[in-house]
């Protein structure tokens, strides 16, 4: 299971951070066009804008946390079984609260479909790190 676990990691890794590139620039340009048609002020508009960034790096970041993550995944580690149960709980909470509040299943349920694939793993992984323990 641990290997399923692994393989799991590694392709949400590579969801993520192929997630980042479509969410960073070509979502900014349209994200743009959304702010200066709508009666917002200069002010909110830049901070919307700083939002948007910060999705964009967090994604970025998320990603490549995967990829740290998966050797200790591969070994077991309590501590690496932890992380990725919360990061999967995370991102299937992302998912589901996009797809309860826009009633649709949009670009954003797909990060729950990434957590549960982190998710459900991480709960039948073999903790290598306790079999070695003699009593």
């Amino acid at each position: 299971m641990n290997r399923i676990a692994f393989f799991c990691t590694i392709a949400v890794g590579i969801l993520l951070i192929g997630s980042f590139f479509p969410y960073a620039f070509s979502g900014v340009h349209l994200f743009n066009e959304v702010t200066s048609n709508r009666s917002l002020t200069t002010e909110t508009a830049l901070y919307l804008k700083m939002g948007w960034i910060l999705g964009a790096v967090t994604i970025l970041i998320l990603g490549t946390w995967c990829f740290f993550l998966a050797p200790s995944v591969r070994k077991g580690t309590l501590k690496a079984k932890a992380q990725i149960f919360i990061l999967g709980l995370g991102l299937c909470t992302f998912g589901l609260g996009s797809l309860l509040i826009l009633d649709d299943f949009n670009q954003f349920t797909l990060f729950g479909i990434e957590g549960f694939l982190l998710m459900l793993p991480s709960l039948f992984l073999k903790n290598e790190e306790f079999d070695s323990i003699s009593i």
